[in-house]
């Protein structure tokens, strides 16, 4: 597992809620090559569970290489392959069908991470008690959290990138709007800090579904040690 120092353990839920047919989330866990994924198919448009996964698909065939400025270059390359795929193929139905999904990608390599995300999927850290949001998303607010970026939303794809360093006790939450909708920011730091983190993600989990679970949910649980 990459993480130089540093012990990297994972655990990751996916459910498709109280509400939906189908859960069109994915989930990818990658320890041994330092790489996790979640992935939200687009609800409303074409075959969202097709999309999500596609991009798991893409990421989880990915070589990933040991220099962390060349992983993240290649796993851009990887999404920027997929997204021309979906985009295709929402184009071959109709010029105005779209097929995409929102993409969170975390990436460890020795004491530091990066990340690389489209859409409102997100990532958190919490590090001594306090949670910070990693990533932004993109979405508007004022019109119903309608996604602006996505996995085959169009036809170049632009994907944000942050990164910072990694210290023993962090814990990192990755997850799909499903969760952060219907769990607030302060919920999220207590369940955090709550014990190992394979309890932490079923009570993420269980708070999701306790809170209505209107959509799909998936989360991944990250920890430095």
């Amino acid at each position: 597992m990459y993480g130089g120092k540093l012990t990297i353990r994972s655990t990751a839920r996916t459910h498709q809620g109280l509400v939906r047919n189908s859960n069109e989330d994915a989930v990818l866990e990658r320890p041994a090559a330092g790489l996790w994924v979640v992935a939200d198919g687009m609800g409303g448009h074409l075959r969202g569970d097709l999309a999500s996964q596609a991009v798991i698909d893409q990421l989880d065939r990915l070589q990933a290489p040991n220099d962390a400025v060349k992983l993240i270059a290649v796993t851009r390359d990887a999404l920027q392959a997929v997204n021309s795929l979906l985009y295709g193929k929402g184009a071959a139905q109709s010029p105005d069908m779209v097929m995409g999904a929102t993409v969170v990608v975390l990436m460890v390599r020795a004491d530091h991470f990066a990340v690389l995300w489209a859409g409102d999927s997100r990532l958190y850290r919490l590090r001594d008690g306090a949670l910070t949001q990693i990533t932004t998303d993109h979405s508007q607010a004022n019109s119903g959290h309608l996604v602006t970026r996505a996995v085959g939303a169009h036809k170049t794809l632009d994907l944000d990138l942050a990164s910072d360093a990694l210290v023993a006790g962090d814990r990192l939450l990755m997850c799909s709007d499903g969760v952060s909708d219907v769990v607030d920011d302060s919920a999220l730091a207590q369940l955090l800090a709550d014990g190992p983190i394979e309890h932490v993600a079923g009570a993420i989990e269980q708070a999701s579904l306790s809170a209505g679970a209107p959509d799909n949910l998936s989360l991944i649980v990250v920890e430095a040690v």
